[in-house]
Order: structure tokens, then sequence, then C-alpha cells
């Protein structure tokens, strides 16, 4: 499946100064529920992160909250979900945020519909995923909203000259799986 026209390269290529990290960068998913806790990550990336770009993965609909109240922020840039997702996950997305979603998973078990599709957590994994499959970084370091650094986070704690410290793992439980053949069958990829 082909990914959107948007380029996350192009959006920030303009824009990254020498006083930014490029080779690193934090990412938040978050939504309406974590504004104030996603407040106190952003006070913490200030002080002791101010020169990591951030990144925050959002529901469409909860962009305008956060632009209003992060958008002149420096070092931060605010995703909606339709910027990101395919035009047919980003329907699912909303759909399932829907009266008539709501209604169907009340009656799903009966008619045998998973009605459960895209919501939430789910939403959130994809989100980072096609962020990466964008991203702009070398490294990506993903930060939930409950999340506050406590000391100066640099480069190095990421890199070891140009070898990346944190590395990938492969799914290990049975839950892991599970989401990897959910996101495969979701995306429609072999």
């Amino acid at each position: 499946m082909k990914l959107p026209s948007f380029s996350i390269k192009k959006m920030i290529a303009s824009d990254v100064g020498n006083s930014l990290i490029s080779t690193l960068s934090f990412v938040t998913p978050a939504y309406r529920g974590d504004l104030e806790r996603f407040a106190c990550l952003r006070r913490s990336l200030r002080l002791f992160a101010p020169q990591i770009r951030h990144f925050a993965l959002l529901d469409e609909e909860d962009l305008p909250l956060f632009r209003e109240r992060f958008g002149a922020e420096k070092g931060l840039e605010l995703i909606g979900s339709r910027m990101l997702l395919p035009r047919r996950v980003e329907f699912i997305r909303k759909f399932s945020s829907s009266s008539l979603a709501k209604f169907a998973r009340r009656i799903a078990w009966r008619i045998g519909y998973n009605a459960n599709t895209v919501r939430g957590w789910k939403t959130q994994q994809l989100l980072k995923l096609h962020f990466l499959a964008e991203s702009p970084s070398e490294a990506v370091a993903f930060l939930d909203s409950d999340i506050l650094l406590v000391a100066p986070v640099t480069r190095t704690d990421f890199f070891h000259g140009n070898n990346l410290l944190l590395l990938e793992t492969p799914a290990r439980t049975s839950e892991d799986f599970a989401f990897d053949i959910s996101t495969h069958a979701l995306l429609r990829h072999p």
C-alpha cells in the first residue's frame, strides 16, 4: 500500500537548524486525555533535551487542541493521523469512534463482526509504524505522555560515535506476534 504523499522529511527539512540534533528524534503518540501529562513531558524536554526534536502523533480531531496549547513551542512538530495513515485506515479509525461503530460493537458478537479494528492503542501503534517509515532521523525514541526526563539527555545517550546503542527487538510474546500479523492484515501487506 502506498503511503500518503505527505513527507515528514520535506516538512522539517527547511527548519532543522544547527541547534537541533537531526539524527535523533523523540516521538510521542498522544490524545486529548493525555493533554496535561503531555504538558509535563514537554516541560521536561525543554529543560533536559531542548536540542532534540520532538514529534507528537495525534488523532486528527485532537490536533486543534494541541496546536492551541503547544503550537508555538520550538522543536515540537504536531502531526495529525490523516498526514500519516493511509486513507482507508484513517477512515476506519474515524469510523471506529462514531456512534454507529459504538452500536456495532454492542451487537458485533451477534453478527460475527469485529468492530474493534482501529481504535486507541492500535491507532497509536500504526501511527508509530508510519512515522518510522518516513522519519527524518537516524534514530527515534518513543516517549509516552507519562514520561518525564529528570536529567539532561544528549545524542551520546543513544549513539556511541556513529553507532546506535538502542536496537530494535523482535516480537517475543504471542501478543507481539498477533499485533505484527494484524498490522500486516490491516495494511494489506504480505
